[in-house]
């Protein structure tokens, strides 16, 4: 009787051993997910102030850009301004691009994400 208890327990300890590290993957997973979705928003959001700046007061628009996105964590950014002229109207279009980097998985699972977004407005008279 005691023989089939303790072959129990090592079966219940083998899948343990085995479903333990995938579940901690997935949560790992779905926390850097939510990261990267938390600072794509801040990342148009800055796009979308740096284009208004541009539009409305005529300032540095990539300065407001990087105002914007000095409360996100640390990682590397870019921002390009573009003014254009279709049909008479002035656009001032912002790109800006942010490369994410979250040190929660293990460094060879941990690739850098890259985001960016695109704001125009068009300029006030």
């Amino acid at each position: 009787m005691g023989g089939t208890d303790d072959g129990q327990r090592g079966q219940v300890f083998a899948e343990f051993a085995i479903a333990v590290p995938l579940l901690i993957m997935l949560v790992f997973g779905v926390v850097h997910l939510s990261v990267a979705m938390s600072v794509q928003q801040g990342v148009h959001a800055a796009a979308r102030e740096g284009a208004r700046v541009g539009a409305v007061t005529g300032g540095d628009a990539c300065a407001a850009v990087a105002d914007a996105l000095a409360a996100l964590p640390h990682g590397a950014t870019s921002c390009t301004v573009v003014s254009s002229c279709p049909g008479g109207d002035s656009v001032v279009e912002v790109r800006t691009t942010y490369v994410l980097d979250i040190p929660l998985m293990p460094a060879g699972f941990q690739p850098d994400l890259g985001l960016s977004s695109r704001a125009e407005f068009r300029r006030e008279r």
